[in-house]
């Protein structure tokens, strides 16, 4: 999937999101990705359903090390 806003997964299936953007590229003017220096910020998360109109959400932690191209930097994320 490539510019997607949104992303019907039926029940039972599963889909893998990735993103060239915020969080996972390189640093960008307001600070957030890679940088020699290291580098941290926040994302959330949120998953809307069609079912009773329900939100999930899940706010992560970012953590760049090692580099501002994103082929040699490390990216850890953990949830908050």
């Amino acid at each position: 999937m490539h510019e997607t806003d949104r992303v019907v997964v039926s029940p039972g299936e599963t889909a893998d999101l990735f993103s060239s953007s915020f969080p996972f590229g390189t640093e960008t003017e307001d600070g957030m990705g890679c940088s020699p220096d290291g580098n941290s910020g926040q994302f959330t998360v949120i998953v809307e359903t069609r079912v009773g109109g329900n939100q999930v959400s899940s706010t992560y932690n970012v953590q760049y090390t090692g580099s501002d191209d994103m082929t040699d930097c490390e990216v850890t994320i953990t949830e908050v």
